[in-house]
């Protein structure tokens, strides 16, 4: 090999590491952000003092469920928007491949999330007296399907377009590398390289 194509062989390989890093990248991004579609990541804080965090789904009515583990039963939670944040996930990873998500602060004994932004209880007596209203209920579930009829759904990503324009570009790169080492004979004589 001559000089020309060491340098060249050694620019596609740095170039072909480099996709394939950020390929990597945009992978973790898609995969957090369709990780937290229709979820909330809560967290848990024990009598004891102790706290762990789950990612779990939220259900059509607001509640989130804690599965059973040992002897603790399933518990439910009430979650508002109100009474949660935007947090990144997964913590402790690079910001650029993180996904927002909402994020609740509970006591495993307490049906109300922990909130510094709102001192209206989730589930008061006169919200718990229109759920029992079989009337109040209908209507609420009427005008719900309605706005759902109309919402747009949730979507993983928002830089789709730029994914496939990138992964189109590292096609054509990688096409293009394969081109010149299989025609390589062929130009470096038309060219005139030794």
């Amino acid at each position: 090999m001559s000089g020309l194509e060491t340098k060249l062989l050694q620019f596609f390989v740095i170039l072909m590491a480099l996709f394939v890093v950020m390929g990597w990248f945009i992978f973790q991004k898609i995969r957090n952000q369709k990780a937290v579609v229709g979820k909330v990541l809560c967290e848990f804080i024990t009598e004891e003092g102790n706290s762990f965090t789950r990612l779990l789904p939220e259900d059509e009515n607001g509640l989130i469920t804690l599965p059973a583990k040992g002897d603790a039963p399933e518990r439910k939670y009430a979650v508002s928007r109100l009474s949660t944040f935007t947090s990144d996930y997964p913590a402790g990873k690079w910001s650029f491949v993180q996904a927002k998500v909402r994020k609740a602060l509970l006591d495993m004994n307490s049906f109300e999330p922990l909130s510094n932004r709102s001192h209206e209880l989730v589930l008061n007596p006169v919200r718990l007296a229109n759920i029992v209203n079989q009337a109040y209920s209908s209507v609420g579930v009427e005008q719900s399907e309605k706005e759902q009829g109309h919402a747009p759904k949730g979507k993983a990503g928002g830089n789709t377009v730029l994914y496939i324009i990138l992964g189109v570009i590292g096609v054509a790169v990688i096409g293009l590398a394969i081109f010149v080492f299989t025609k390589w004979g062929s130009i470096s004589a038309a060219l005139g390289v030794k």
